[in-house]
């Protein structure tokens, strides 16, 4: 599965680099296409240019320009105007732009300047000369329709590609987290109904052995085994409410830790140092809507994970913020890279050889599906420890001291 995350995150980065270079290709033909229309109209523009040049030296009126306003003039398709040398518009010569009908003529003068400074600042003028020397006229001419349709159709591509690829990682987001709690929903139901045929059975055993076994010692054993078969059935009742929706209900919150503890501090490993120290902390106890069974299942395998870690000793603090209630599982463990701590809770992800990834990846969901709380890695580092954070909001009830 580590090696499945690892590739995931290159298939990734792999899209991102395609679709950069889609991006960037699309930047790149769109402009040259853009050059090479701007050339022609500038093309476009110095043929008229040079024809006014021939009309105005032609003093014996003999040169025929029929053509050339005819048939090459005529055809311009972007935004011309023609000034005098000092850039004052000439009344009638210019093409492909519309005055509006309600400016009266110094508001039309006023208009036609306007465009001119924003011509300008897209396509120097061209000027109109006598003998190459003397500046008659000067042309001004802006971007045609498909020119300024083809600038921002890059940017219309780009945001069009990125919004499809924005739904698809969506959809595709959607599509895996129902996978994934189909999957969940499946293992659990199956998991129940495979622990419930054998425990019916050793309940059955449970009440006959209770019946021949008459000493204290074995009295003792009936009762150890009593429990741990209770245990059980309140863990097959935890899988059974996995794709259901639980029944949450108020409780005093630092009572549910005290439970969790109390249950897991004899069932913790030991080591020639001792075993692992839980400690409890907190001021308060908020009451907090809850799933008892599932809260607790949830809470054991944060503590279990902590002490799996190397931790020596687990602190776990109370807290209520406004609306809050905030747990902080702080272990001394060997704690995790920024790698790992992104993918903690990802379904298959473990750092123990023979582990399943499924722990932590349970707990997230006991907590923000069933309970709409929070649960993240709110510091780690490596050689130090880790802390855990769980995050649920307050039951309008009181809160019990």
């Amino acid at each position: 599965m580590r090696t499945i995350l690892r590739y995931s995150s290159l298939i990734k980065a792999g899209l991102v680099v395609v679709a950069i270079g889609f991006a960037l290709a699309t930047v790149w033909y769109t402009s040259s296409l853009v050059n090479q229309l701007e050339k022609r109209q500038r093309q476009v523009a110095g043929i008229w240019a040079r024809a006014l040049e021939n009309l105005v030296s032609d003093q014996s009126g003999t040169t025929d320009l029929t053509f050339i306003f005819e048939e090459i003039v005529s055809t311009i398709d972007f935004p011309i105007i023609v000034t005098t040398a000092e850039n004052d518009p000439i009344p009638g010569f210019y093409r492909n732009i519309t005055v509006p009908a309600t400016l009266d003529s110094l508001q039309s003068d006023q208009y036609l300047r306007d465009l001119i400074v924003r011509f300008d600042k897209i396509n120097p003028p061209i000027d109109v000369k006598l003998d190459s020397v003397v500046i008659l006229q000067r042309i001004h001419f802006g971007h045609s329709d498909l020119v300024e349709e083809l600038i921002w159709f890059p940017y219309v591509q780009i945001t069009s590609v990125t919004i499809l690829i924005l739904l698809g990682y969506l959809a595709f987001s959607l599509i895996r987290k129902q996978e994934q709690s189909s999957v969940w929903v499946g293992m659990s139901k199956e998991t129940a109904h495979q622990l419930g045929t054998p425990l019916s059975g050793l309940l059955a055993w449970m009440e006959v052995l209770k019946g021949s076994l008459k000493t204290e010692e074995a009295n003792q054993v009936l009762k150890d085994m009593q429990t741990d078969i209770d245990r059980l059935l309140m863990v097959t009742d935890r899988f059974s409410k996995i794709g259901s929706k639980p029944v949450l209900t108020p409780v005093p919150l630092m009572d549910e830790i005290r439970m969790a503890v109390a249950y897991l501090q004899k069932r913790l490993p030991k080591s020639a140092e001792g075993g692992v120290i839980l400690e409890i902390s907190g001021q308060t106890s908020p009451v907090v809507r809850v799933n008892r069974l599932l809260f607790q299942w949830a809470l054991e395998n944060v503590l279990k994970n902590a002490a799996d870690a190397g931790a020596s000793r687990i602190q776990i603090n109370l807290m209520a913020d406004q609306n809050r209630a905030i747990i902080d599982v702080t272990d001394n463990g060997k704690g995790m890279s920024r790698q790992q701590a992104r993918n903690i809770f990802r379904p298959g992800f473990t750092t123990k050889p023979r582990g399943w990834g499924m722990g932590l990846s349970l707990t997230r969901r006991i907590i923000e599906t069933y309970h709409g709380g929070k649960i993240s890695v709110f510091q780690t580092a490596e050689g130090i420890g880790t802390t855990i954070r769980l995050v649920l909001t307050i039951s309008p009830e009181k809160t019990g001291e």
